[in-house]
């Protein structure tokens, strides 16, 4: 059975969300979309919400706290780190450095780039999706 929760994405540029939005709705990914615009946001929202997000998608380059100091922050409050969500990155910045930084500092569990086509973009939105959505989650037991 596909895992229906909500997905929450993290992301600022207008454009980009406007890429994520038309490749949800390319691979027929019906789960709601919760955006924010800035780490602060999503953080108020799931400490105040009941709900478990699928997974987290955040863009690496956010204003004012960037995606590993937000990962960071949200790894030292219980309650978030406790719902045990998976965080996914993508960014148009990839680097060895950037790479080593979100797996070794803040254990995420994937990094991708934003690709430069729509079909190519959407193939990765469906290989994260299809992926967490198929996957066993531990607060589901």
């Amino acid at each position: 059975m596909i895992n229906t929760n909500p997905i929450i994405v993290i992301e600022d540029d207008v454009d980009d969300l406007q890429l994520l939005t038309d490749s949800f709705a390319d691979c027929n990914i019906l789960n709601k979309m919760i955006h924010f615009t800035s780490g602060r946001e999503a953080i108020d929202h799931i400490s105040q919400s009941n709900e478990q997000p699928l997974f987290i998608l955040c863009d690496v380059n956010l204003p004012k706290q960037n995606g590993i100091e937000l990962k960071k922050e949200m790894d030292s409050i219980e309650k978030i780190k406790s719902m045990k969500i998976p965080f996914v990155f993508y960014s148009t910045h990839v680097s060895k450095y950037a790479v080593n930084q979100a797996f070794d500092n803040v254990c995420v569990q994937g990094y991708f780039q934003k690709n430069d086509t729509f079909t190519e973009f959407s193939n990765v939105i469906r290989t994260i999706y299809n992926y967490w959505a198929l996957s066993k989650h531990v607060t589901q037991y």
